[in-house]
């Protein structure tokens, strides 16, 4: 489905850009902020709404955002972890 593909598009993008945030920002504070993507993905999936009032469908455009943002914490922990 298109939110599986989004998160694994953002974990891709996380492993790609994290190394590098880990080097300029510091390994602690990028770990810090994997865990906010990670935190602020989860709970705006759990919590989605239709992103345009009276259109059932563009709820899964929100879901995939929303786990396109999760798969970018999630993604972006490998680098900053090995």
């Amino acid at each position: 489905s298109v939110a599986s593909s989004a998160s694994m598009v953002g974990a891709i993008v996380g492993q790609l850009t994290f190394g590098y945030v880990g080097d300029c920002l510091g390994r602690d504070r990028a770990l810090h902020l994997t865990q906010l993507l990670t935190i602020a993905g989860a709970l705006l999936s759990a919590f989605a709404f239709p992103l345009v009032p009276g259109d059932e469908g563009s709820v899964f455009v929100f879901i995939a955002l929303t786990r396109l943002l999760l798969g970018v914490g999630v993604g972006g922990v490998y680098p900053l972890s090995a």
